[in-house]
């Protein structure tokens, strides 16, 4: 996207796409749901290629919410969660990604 993060965000929801795996063959549909500057709801759904990826992106989508409601989409990063650093990037990528989109003036 060509838009630019402006630190300002539009209320709304969100959803973006994250992949990552050695060949990008794992992906997390990432949804947020943005009020009043802060992130207010996050579901996570996930695309695994293994059954070790499925534990990984299920036991991060239990974690997420409590890392992220509540607290401000602007410079928003979780640490690696649930033991799944691949997800907690892609995550990352896609808070990027969804910065860029809800950014107004």
């Amino acid at each position: 996207s060509d838009k630019q993060d402006t630190g300002n965000y539009a209320d709304g929801d969100y959803s973006i796409n994250g992949q990552y795996g050695p060949v990008g063959e794992d992906t997390i549909d990432v949804h947020l749901t943005v009020k009043d500057q802060n992130v207010t709801a996050v579901k996570i759904v996930g695309h695994p290629f293994t059954s070790i990826s499925k534990k990984h992106q299920n036991d991060f989508a239990k974690a997420v919410p409590d890392a992220v409601v509540g607290k401000p989409l602007k410079d928003l990063k979780v640490d690696k969660l649930a033991g799944a650093s691949w997800t907690s990037e892609a995550f990352n990528k896609a808070l990027e990604v969804a910065r860029q989109e809800a950014s107004i003036q």
